[in-house]
């Protein structure tokens, strides 16, 4: 008897936990569109679900009139286009965002699908603040020079977690920042269509960390991806920021960082915190649902904060000149195009770029060489181009 007994407890236990691991690997489908909208506290026939989605509704109209306003400002006055088409992509950040997260609310089954539309966004407006800040240096090719000028000065120590490193300013770190930004910019989108796949496929699992579900390996590819962008966008800040404190940077610089690297971390905060079962589900709702629902609500919330900062931060008033209108339609064409975001991406990953590196380190070492001699002869500071040997001269003019 008493092993008949252990026998069954035995079996009970393994089915028990055979139940939690299937549940723990086992996608919860939003399917709750298909049985009408279930509420999550009802109150009369007015629920708390519909006072949410009606409040939301109110701050993203706040936040998308604030936003197009500036928007139109900077199109009417559109004469500095180098700077400019990229103070408006990153304007459009906000009323993507807000529309977005707000049509998740109502269309939840469908978050993922508005998700994609504002990953892809993200990209553009991490890089699109960097090409301004490049472009408030007078141009990359400016910027350039000045980085090797910077290569003479004393050497800096990098951020947190290479804090151990002591590095000059040169000119292939300039080129370095470039290239970590643009993996951002093409890893997030792609990154984005694999969710909208795997999703399709019922294995991505939002909030689920199992290794046999996608949204582990997603979150996890995002994170290093955004951590290597986020960190050369704050390095190469603290390289520039004296040389471009005219133009008020450091407000510029955390508008973006405020909405981009909030709602990232605020998204796998909220999904641990399901994980962890310290956020539970309501009733008729999935947990899919739920951390969806939360998120959302918080980013309508978030981008009317965000439209106001950026009405400080990113002001049409410097652009300004007596008596001259720009088209708003010419300006408009001009920030969609993204050509110059692909011209950028292939020249930074083609062979041939990496050629131009070699070289730049060499330049970077001959003023190395120079600078140590300059200290005891001031007119011996290192060999320019025109001192190289024939065959060194080939060699560079193959390189650029």
């Amino acid at each position: 008897g008493g092993h008949l007994h252990r026998t069954c407890c035995g079996l009970k236990r393994r089915r028990k936990q055979g139940s939690m691991a299937s549940n723990e690997d086992t996608c919860h489908i939003n399917d709750n569109h298909m049985r009408g909208l279930p509420p999550i506290w009802e109150v009369s026939r007015f629920t708390t679900y519909d006072f949410i989605w009606a409040f939301t509704a109110g701050l993203v109209a706040i936040s998308v009139i604030l936003s197009f306003s500036l928007v139109y400002a900077h199109l009417r006055n559109y004469n500095a286009p180098d700077q400019q088409r990229y103070i408006v992509r990153i304007l459009f950040m906000v009323p993507i965002y807000s529309v977005a997260s707000w049509l998740s609310l109502r269309y939840y089954w469908l978050s993922v699908f508005f998700d994609l539309v504002r990953d892809c966004y993200e990209a553009v407006v991490v890089y699109s603040l960097f090409l301004l800040m490049v472009e408030y240096m007078g141009g990359y090719e400016t910027a350039k020079d000045t980085f090797g000028e910077k290569a003479k000065q004393k050497k800096f120590r990098a951020l947190a977690p290479c804090c151990c490193f002591r590095l000059h300013a040169a000119r292939w770190m300039l080129r370095l920042c470039k290239r970590l930004m643009l993996q951002f910019v093409f890893l997030r989108p792609a990154t984005a269509f694999v969710a909208v796949g795997l999703h399709a496929a019922s294995i991505y699992c939002p909030g689920n960390f199992s290794p046999h579900k996608g949204f582990l390996w997603v979150t996890l590819t995002n994170t290093l991806s955004i951590s290597f962008a986020m960190f050369s966008l704050v390095q190469f800040y603290l390289l520039v920021r004296q040389d471009i404190q005219d133009y008020k940077p450091g407000s510029k610089f955390l508008a973006v960082k405020f909405v981009v690297f909030l709602s990232f971390w605020q998204g796998i905060a909220i999904s641990l915190l399901a994980r962890t079962n310290l956020l539970t589900e309501a009733p008729h709702w999935t947990m899919d649902n739920l951390t969806s629902f939360i998120q959302n609500s918080m980013v309508c919330v978030e981008m009317v904060a965000a439209a106001l900062w950026h009405i400080h931060a990113f002001s049409y008033k410097g652009f300004v000149e007596q008596g001259k209108k720009t088209s708003v339609r010419t300006g408009l064409v001009d920030v969609i195009n993204q050509a110059d975001v692909w011209r950028d991406f292939v020249e930074s990953y083609h062979p041939r770029s990496y050629r131009r590196r070699k070289y730049e380190m060499l330049e970077h070492r001959q003023d190395d060489a120079g600078g140590e001699e300059g200290g005891a002869n001031n007119n011996n500071t290192g060999k320019g181009e025109e001192d190289l040997a024939p065959s060194q001269q080939k060699e560079t003019s193959r390189l650029l």
